[in-house]
């Protein structure tokens, strides 16, 4: 299933989802690692291959990307407000292609993006999750593309109705004006 090597980084996919079209992507280095492991596990799905070759971790709040993690920390829990910087001969294609890789990012964006971070990591420790069948206290173990594929993840979705965005969008559906109002006051 692995195909050929790919040559795509981890970080690639984050500084990808930073730089999404769209603002509604508030971005933590908690949250943008989740996104990174749900674009991992979208890929493996639809293309049969992964989508970067660097490892993804069970840490105690989720899944994360070493690389991404420290490329991101300075932000603490703060929104991530630029890309990293990658050395251009550390990345330059994946097995999948441009246009997949980027039909992937926004499929997670779409899916996952509403979600806040806390959100997200709850919705990352529900049964049936690669993260849950994995995860040792204080051991960093990783998680296997079979530990992915064996998971629920990538399958089932989140129900964006039940969440922090759909609440607000259910708000501004019904009161179009009102988060208009309160952003003026």
């Amino acid at each position: 299933m692995k195909g050929g090597k790919n040559h795509m980084l981890a970080l690639t996919i984050a500084n990808m989802l930073i730089s999404y079209p769209h603002t509604h992507l508030y971005l933590t280095n908690m949250k943008i690692n989740k996104l990174v492991y749900f674009a991992q596990v979208e890929c493996l799905r639809i293309h049969r291959h992964r989508l970067f070759d660097e490892p993804i971790q069970a840490w105690e709040c989720g899944p994360v990307a070493p690389s991404v993690y420290a490329a991101f920390k300075e932000y603490g829990p703060n929104r991530i407000t630029a890309p990293a910087i990658i050395d251009e001969h550390d990345q330059t294609d994946s097995s999948v292609g441009l246009q997949a890789v980027r039909n992937v990012v926004q499929r997670v964006a779409a899916l996952y993006g509403p979600l806040a971070a806390f959100e997200l990591v709850d919705y990352l420790h529900r049964d049936g999750s690669a993260w849950k069948a994995v995860y040792e206290s204080g051991k960093n173990k990783e998680i296997t593309e079979e530990a992915m594929l064996r998971s629920h993840d990538g399958i089932d979705h989140p129900d964006l109705r039940r969440t922090l965005a759909g609440g607000v969008r259910a708000v501004d559906e019904r009161f179009p004006n009102v988060l208009k109002l309160l952003e003026d006051s």
